[in-house]
């Protein structure tokens, strides 16, 4: 494409100045490859890693009784998420039944994937449990 200087004139002198347009770069040739997307970042809280949860259980098995555990698991999960799936896990380290509905409180709010919280029936076997489970889910 053609493209015609521009001309300026000073209104306070005879004097007309040229100015040449600037060259316009090509555009790019399509490469072959298509560009690679930006990584995408994280959103949110993550949960810990395998590495990390083995640890976790490891400290929650050397623990005496349930209520040490679910201390244990209170004091870690302070600063740290988990999966749904890891949650059961955690639900199972506990002994009685009325210990493992005191673990589901504990647990609800640290797990980053609540779209899969309803896994965490599963791990009880009473219909009544399973319905306390359920309010404590929804609340």
């Amino acid at each position: 494409m053609n493209r015609l200087p521009l001309l300026f004139a000073c209104a306070a002198c005879t004097t007309v100045v040229v100015q040449e347009p600037k060259p316009v770069p090509p555009p790019p040739a399509a490469s072959a490859q298509p560009a690679a997307p930006a990584a995408a970042q994280p959103q949110g809280p993550q949960a810990m890693s395998h590495a990390a949860f083995d640890d976790f259980l490891h400290g929650v098995d050397m623990e005496a009784g349930d209520a040490a555990k679910l201390r244990f698991m209170e004091s870690a999960l302070s600063h740290n998420w988990i999966t749904a799936a890891m949650a059961g896990v955690l639900i199972d380290r506990v002994v009685y039944r009325a210990d493992k509905l005191l673990a589901v409180p504990l647990l609800k709010d640290r797990i980053v994937d609540k779209e899969h919280s309803y896994w965490l029936y599963e791990h009880f076997t009473y219909r009544e449990d399973k319905a306390k489970v359920q309010e404590m889910l929804e609340h």
